[in-house]
């Protein structure tokens, strides 16, 4: 019995197989400022933390940089060296 003439309940949904995932990637862009340029070429490791929040922070060494998210207007270009 339905509820609305045509459809009618499902009480279990099959394997998702008609179905396709799509993969989504994100660039960022790090504009870093004032920061020392002895730093950069010196660390081996980085860690981005909080990405997905208001206040995302950056580790270099031992160097903690607190950032911030901005709109940019118009298109970024990314270009990368063979």
């Amino acid at each position: 019995m339905s509820l609305c003439p045509g459809y009618h309940q499902v009480n279990a949904f099959g394997p998702d197989d008609d179905y396709e995932e799509e993969e989504v990637i994100f660039y960022v862009t790090l504009e870093l400022g004032n920061v020392e340029p002895a730093l950069i070429p010196s660390c081996d490791s980085y860690q981005l933390v909080g990405l997905d929040t208001p206040t995302p922070f950056l580790q270099l060494a031992g160097t903690v940089l607190k950032g911030r998210h901005e709109t940019l207007l118009g298109t970024e270009l990314l270009f990368r060296g063979a």
